[in-house]
């Protein structure tokens, strides 16, 4: 049969064949998908690690920061009043704690009276170990020995919330006029965080520095005893010295003068560090004595 001759209304009227449908592709393992996903090119995190928030924020803040600008002044609330608040607060617990502690022990004195009175005996002085072994005594000690541990816990917690604000107090300086714009400045400029959570800024005079101080470094000062070791020590040897030499007693003393003036001028004019071995007006006095 030649294909050429056979027309087209043929293939048209041929019945269509249709095959099973093909099975649906099987799932990917994990381990594709993990290899899979391991082949994308991998973004920088070093540079969209601190891309805003308070990533960028407290990055800006570290000493450690490797960008061009200057670091932001870490400025800090000390929450003056809270911690007042907070003081207060406890202050008046363990006051009431210890009213309470009073009144227990007056009762425990009113009993042991009253315990001697009956025995017409000397009233027993107060024991805490006494009070654990007498069962008389169980639920007045058990009432003071909860007291006291209540006591013990909120004290410690007192001592520490009191020492800890002293020290912030004590070590940490108020921010500065110009760190508190410059931080506003910032915040106002690149907005990392929400406004309402930057209010801290409102409040300048609850702000305080963690920025360490700068020290001038110079050079050492000369420490000043051995200058004054040496000073000392010329104005007694030397005399000695020429006292060989010299017979006559007025001479002697009129060297000695010379020699202690001498000394004397020196350590007034001399400086040894930041400060003087003798003050300028005290020379010929030291050179009379």
């Amino acid at each position: 049969m030649d294909l050429a001759t056979v027309p087209e209304s043929f293939y048209r009227d041929l019945p269509s064949y249709h095959g099973p449908p093909l099975p649906p592709s099987p799932p990917r393992s994990p381990e594709e998908d993990l290899h899979r996903t391991s082949r994308r090119p991998r973004r920088n995190t070093h540079s969209s690690q601190h891309a805003s928030g308070y990533g960028l924020l407290a990055w800006r803040l570290s000493a450690s920061t490797d960008s061009e600008e200057p670091r932001l002044p870490p400025l800090y609330r000390r929450f003056e009043d809270l911690n007042h608040r907070v003081l207060l607060h406890l202050q008046d617990e363990i006051a009431q704690m210890e009213e309470e502690l009073r009144v227990l022990d007056e009762c425990d004195e009113m009993h042991r009276a009253s315990a001697a009175e009956k025995d017409g005996s000397k009233m027993l002085p107060a024991s805490r170990r006494m009070d654990v072994q007498a069962g008389v005594y169980s639920s007045l000690h058990y009432q003071r020995e909860e007291l006291m541990s209540a006591l013990i816990r909120k004290t410690e917690q007192y001592n520490n919330a009191l020492s800890a604000y002293s020290r912030v107090l004590q070590t940490l300086p108020q921010a500065s006029d110009e760190n508190v714009d410059a931080y506003r400045t910032w915040m106002h400029g690149n907005s990392p965080i929400a406004a309402v959570e930057s209010r801290f800024l409102d409040h300048p005079k609850d702000l305080v520095s963690l920025t360490p101080p700068v020290t001038p470094i110079g050079p050492a000062p000369t420490p000043s005893v051995y200058s004054a070791i040496i000073i000392a020590s010329a104005a007694i040897l030397l005399p000695l010295l020429a006292f060989s030499m010299i017979r006559d007693f007025w001479g002697r003393v009129l060297l000695v003068a010379l020699v202690g003036g001498a000394s004397a001028s020196f350590a007034s004019t001399t400086s040894a560090g930041s400060e003087q071995l003798v003050a300028s007006q005290d020379g010929w006095r030291c050179a009379g004595l």
